[in-house]
């Protein structure tokens, strides 16, 4: 009989795995910065040193600008206890007379969500199949070449996409129930804040709100509309309340909040559709196709699906 490596094996070659691709390259064209995105992105983090946390921009939610700031704050932090800079004036100019290690420091929070990411798919995979589909759905993350690439950015979209991840894995207790106590009310208070988490990272992840609203029918609905009715509410409030303590500035500064998440609709939406409402899915099967993973991969997650 083959004998398997004990799961914690696993996870460790493969977090080794994915850090190691995600930190290969990390500080590419540094000092310059030739995606716009990171700039845009680390100076309103960085902004939240001028004294406030009010980020006056609303084209994403805050929370990743918060963790973001802690994140290099920390690293700044090491350097002052270090005593590579010898004031605070001195300090206060590192970004600007050289940015390496600022970047280096926001591209290594991408690094670890990345690294995340795979450990919670193989944590999702075997709770909802078994030990062996989550490996391999972890393996095939752990390489993918868009995942991997953007791990190399200071941008949300991997930091999302890790919260997105465990806002599935806290459904997933919705839907399948605890093992030793059936479907609680906790269970769905959980998955509504991890949504919320998400939600209060990018805009679009509102819609887990989909996969969530349904885990509760099909764990209530046996206890009547009346039971579904009211634990979809307390989902709704728990992440809405999740949201809000995440980015409290779009509560507070709602004419400002609404200009920008206007504006981020323009953008992103507006754009994408404007030759058809559909038309971009051809785009994104496309770059699943040739860039996220790979045709092999893809024609295995359909038979999977399938077979599910």
């Amino acid at each position: 009989m083959v004998r398997f490596p004990a799961a914690a094996t696993i996870s460790v070659l493969l977090v080794g795995a994915a850090i190691a691709l995600r930190a290969i390259g990390l500080g590419y064209g540094l000092p310059a910065v030739f995606n716009p995105d990171e700039v845009a992105i680390m100076s309103r983090a960085l902004s939240f040193a001028k004294g406030t946390l009010n980020p006056e921009n609303f084209l994403y939610p805050t929370f990743y600008f918060y963790v973001l700031f802690g994140w290099v704050g920390t690293y700044l932090g090491a350097l002052w206890a270090s005593g590579s800079v010898q004031s605070i004036a001195e300090l206060q100019q590192v970004y600007f007379r050289d940015p390496t290690g600022i970047y280096l420091a926001g591209r290594s929070l991408s690094v670890v969500a990345g690294a995340t990411t795979v450990v919670l798919v193989r944590s999702l995979g075997r709770r909802m199949i078994d030990g062996r589909t989550a490996t391999a759905a972890a393996i095939f993350l752990a390489v993918a070449p868009l995942h991997v690439r953007d791990s190399h950015y200071v941008k949300h979209d991997v930091f999302a996409t890790m919260l997105v991840v465990a806002a599935y894995l806290a459904v997933s207790r919705v839907w399948k129930g605890e093992p030793s106590g059936g479907r609680k009310t906790s269970a769905v208070v959980l998955a509504g804040a991890a949504c919320g988490v998400a939600f209060s990272t990018h805009y679009y992840c509102i819609f887990l709100a989909l996969p969530l609203s349904w885990a509760i029918v099909l764990a209530w609905r046996s206890r009547g509309w009346g039971a579904v009715l009211r634990h979809l509410v307390i989902a709704g409030v728990a992440s809405a309340a999740t949201f809000f303590l995440l980015s409290p500035f779009i509560a507070l500064d709602p004419l400002t909040a609404w200009r920008d998440i206007t504006a981020n609709r323009e953008i992103v939406v507006d754009r994408a559709v404007a030759t058809g409402a559909f038309r971009p899915v051809w785009r994104y099967l496309q770059m699943l196709w040739q860039d996220a993973i790979s045709p092999p991969i893809v024609g295995l997650g359909l038979i999977g699906a399938l077979w599910m």
